[in-house]
């Protein structure tokens, strides 16, 4: 399914999010040529890959109760958020990953 990516959209800027996808719409808060856009494009490139690799539902399910577990456990939703572990994943490969030429034409970068 081909991603709809959006530079200096309002909906993560809503959530004070640098981005947020919801496949297959990708929406980053910074302007295309902001200062670390690209970085917050990579992050959101991995979450895309997640998606493909575990599917919407499996992906969606598991990120849920993830987040939900751990703000069970007693962590602020700031501290939930980046423990969960699609988000570490991202997080840890943002700086290294080498987008395809399909990723880079659909994020324009």
């Amino acid at each position: 399914m081909r991603l709809r990516v959006y530079y200096d959209h309002w909906l993560p800027k809503l959530f004070k999010f640098a981005g947020l996808t919801i496949y297959p719409f990708v929406m980053l808060a910074g302007a295309k040529d902001a200062p670390g856009t690209a970085t917050v494009a990579r992050h959101e490139c991995i979450h895309v890959r997640q998606v493909r690799r575990e599917g919407l539902f499996l992906f969606a399910l598991k990120y849920f109760v993830e987040l939900v577990s751990l703000l069970a456990r007693g962590r602020t939703y700031d501290q939930a958020i980046h423990e969960v572990s699609f988000e570490k994943e991202a997080y840890a490969d943002q700086d290294k990953i080498e987008m395809t030429h399909e990723e880079r034409t659909d994020f324009a970068l």
